[in-house]
């Protein structure tokens, strides 16, 4: 389940903060996972992007903030 989404500024694909502690990639133009990021925190509620498109940002259920660089 996605708790949280996020069109990257770019345009190029959208991220989704879900259920199971994962954000997904989710290309754009064909809606096909791209890739997966686990930090093993559990649940995550949000995920944002900063206005460049350098650096992603979500939140978990323990209130945990993880910040990471994006590979575009």
């Amino acid at each position: 389940h996605f708790h949280g989404i996020a069109w990257h500024p770019s345009g190029r694909f959208v991220a989704t903060a879900n259920g199971d502690g994962k954000i997904d990639y989710w290309d754009g133009e064909t809606g096909a996972r791209r890739e997966s990021l686990d930090w093993g925190l559990g649940k995550l509620y949000a995920v944002a992007f900063d206005a460049a498109g350098d650096r992603g940002a979500s939140c978990s259920v323990n209130g945990e903030v993880v910040v990471w660089d994006v590979d575009h």
